[in-house]
């Protein structure tokens, strides 16, 4: 748990969170030669694993008083 900034009804927070998509995204990309179309395929396959990874955690934010301001998806499918 963190705090968050809120500024115009949108929030940023700093959490930490062990991805499975990315654990293994180095030795993924590095099966390929730097700055190849391989290379570049991959990446951009660690990119939407990772995004869809994303929008499964569920993040809750409150106001100082309590109050639920969010719960619900960290980033959703068009983020």
């Amino acid at each position: 748990m963190g705090e968050a900034d809120i500024v115009n009804g949108t929030y940023a927070a700093e959490i930490a969170v062990d991805m499975v998509s990315l654990r293994d995204a180095n030795g993924r990309l590095s099966l390929h030669e730097a700055g190849s179309e391989e290379s570049r395929a991959e990446f951009e396959r660690v990119l939407v694993d990772a995004r869809r990874e994303m929008t499964r955690l569920k993040v809750r934010v409150y106001d100082s008083a309590g109050t639920v301001l969010y719960d619900g998806a960290a980033i959703n499918a068009t983020d």
